[in-house]
């Protein structure tokens, strides 16, 4: 003989069951949301080369020109994905190189909310910007021997100072190579 035990469920235990349901249903929906900010973060890896190497190379903000990182190539950092920068590679001796990394495209995780997060979801992707990819994420400079701006090649000496509004300033001066023998008088 077997005895089979049911309790009857009370309006508290079934109120009680439904509340943790609702509970663990709108805290799945929360963690699903923001499908972008989960899966690729809110900020993205990206690496600058140059030939010859270590080149100094600073990043500031595209807006604003708040510098964001400094330092020598190779160079590997974090941007946050809410702004666009600009990249500057420098090297005594050679021509300056610039290059811009925007925004370029959409992440596609920033669509899976259509799936899961909703609205809600996009309004965190695109506020702390993780629906933003940024590009090129690799840059790789080859510098340039500098010149003067007219294009001449010759050899010049240049002489960095500050001018009166503090501002730094580059002075170019030719260097004439002179065959002529050196004579000495004795007096």
């Amino acid at each position: 003989m077997s005895y089979t035990h049911t309790e009857q469920e009370t309006p508290v235990k079934r109120n009680s069951r439904i509340a943790t349901m609702a509970a663990f249903a709108v805290l799945g929906a929360l963690l699903l949301s923001s499908c972008a900010s989960i899966f690729k973060g809110t900020s993205q890896s990206v690496s600058v080369t140059s030939t010859p190497s270590a080149a100094k190379v600073v990043v500031t903000t595209l807006v604003g020109d708040v510098p964001v990182f400094t330092g020598a190539t190779p160079a590997q950092f974090k941007l946050t994905k809410t702004k666009e920068y600009q990249v500057t590679v420098t090297l005594d001796g050679y021509q300056p190189a610039k290059s811009m990394i925007s925004h370029d495209g959409i992440e596609g995780w920033f669509v899976g909310n259509l799936l899961c997060g909703g609205l809600l979801g996009m309004i965190i992707d695109y506020s702390d910007g993780a629906m933003w990819k940024l590009a090129p994420d690799q840059i790789n400079v080859t510098l340039q021997t500098a010149y003067l701006p007219n294009g001449d090649k010759a050899l010049y000496a240049v002489f960095v100072g500050m001018d009166d509004r503090g501002q730094i300033r580059n002075f170019a001066v030719p260097m004439i190579r002179d065959d002529a023998p050196i004579s000495v008088r004795a007096q």
